[in-house]
């Protein structure tokens, strides 16, 4: 599985890790940590941990170098699982498949004369 750490702005470490079902588990200090939601408590539309990451719906997790966007959140013992939408392509998750028009490492096709 894919494991990235983020060191936030205070020195925190955060762990974003790509978990069985596709969707990434987010690990950290979230001891102080602001929530938005819009009528349910438990329907969370946004994480933002004292210093940071700010995680919404819709955020692009390329920027922790995973892909995919998150669509909800699912409350852990230590943390989140972010659910990530899959791609409208090819169904990935978290990576696209080798062949998707979506797949910034797709290499061109070659032609043999």
């Amino acid at each position: 599985m894919n494991k990235i750490e983020y060191k936030n702005r205070y020195g925190d470490i955060f762990t974003f890790e790509v978990n069985e079902r596709g969707n990434i588990n987010w690990k950290g200090n979230f001891e102080y940590c602001s929530f938005s939601y819009v009528d349910d408590p438990d329907d969370l539309i946004m994480v933002d941990p004292s210093g940071g990451p700010y995680i919404d719906i819709g955020a692009d997790m390329n920027r922790f170098g995973l892909q995919g966007k998150v669509v909800g959140f699912i409350p852990q013992e230590c943390g989140y699982e972010l659910v990530i939408e899959p791609c409208g392509v090819c169904n990935g998750k978290t990576h696209h498949k080798l062949t998707c028009q979506n797949n910034p490492n797709k290499q061109p096709k070659i032609q043999i004369k």
